[in-house]
């Protein structure tokens, strides 16, 4: 076995694991120490019993290093886990955007509202049912055709353009941009669930 020809790779190897895994500067100042004397022996004796030896010490160091990075991504999970427990993430923090809106006519909302009452089209959830008081009324209203598909401002008709959702079956309408259903789809969904 002739080792000597990859010692500047199994320098850069461990040069690399020493700055990205902090965890490993114990396991690679071995592995580099063990490989350099096994790289320096080789040259010295080419006996194969030395090789053989040489080769089992090699793969004895390097079960070592995978025995290591497994440990490290159970410690790594550990911690996140710790992380997400103790609240130690932060939000809050303010961003600026600036971004293309579409207004809304709070006129349109209202007659659609009258129109077609407050009871969720698609799903028939019932926020008052549930909520009591605090649910009363509570409604988000659907614009059929995007607003972001109309070259310009157009007139609403509440009756035939707008319907009531809830806010759960509304944002499954519009989670995904490129592919927003027809609260036709929705219902298939929401029937082939309850099935």
């Amino acid at each position: 076995m002739n080792i000597a020809h990859n010692e500047s790779s199994v320098e850069f190897c461990v040069v690399t694991l020493f700055y990205t895994r902090p965890l490993w500067v114990f396991l690679c100042f071995q592995l580099g120490v063990a490989l350099n004397i096994t790289i320096r022996h080789s040259n010295k004796n080419n006996n194969s019993k030395n090789d053989d030896q040489d080769f089992r010490i090699a793969i004895e160091l390097l079960k070592k290093a995978q025995d290591s990075q497994r440990l490290e991504q159970v410690v790594n999970l550990d911690v996140a886990s710790e992380d997400v427990q103790e609240g130690r993430f932060v939000d809050g923090g303010i961003k600026y955007r600036y971004v293309k809106s579409y207004e809304r006519n709070p006129k349109n909302r209202l007659l659609a509202i009258k129109e077609h009452g407050v009871i969720r089209k698609a799903c028939g959830f019932d926020f008052e049912a549930v909520y009591g008081e605090r649910g009363k009324e509570y409604i988000e209203i659907h614009h059929i055709q995007q607003l972001s598909e109309l070259e310009e401002p157009a007139e609403i008709n509440p009756r035939t353009d707008l319907i009531p959702l809830c806010a759960n079956c509304h944002r499954m309408i519009h989670r995904k941009k490129d592919e927003v259903l027809t609260v036709e789809q929705l219902i298939e969904i929401l029937e082939g669930r309850r099935h």
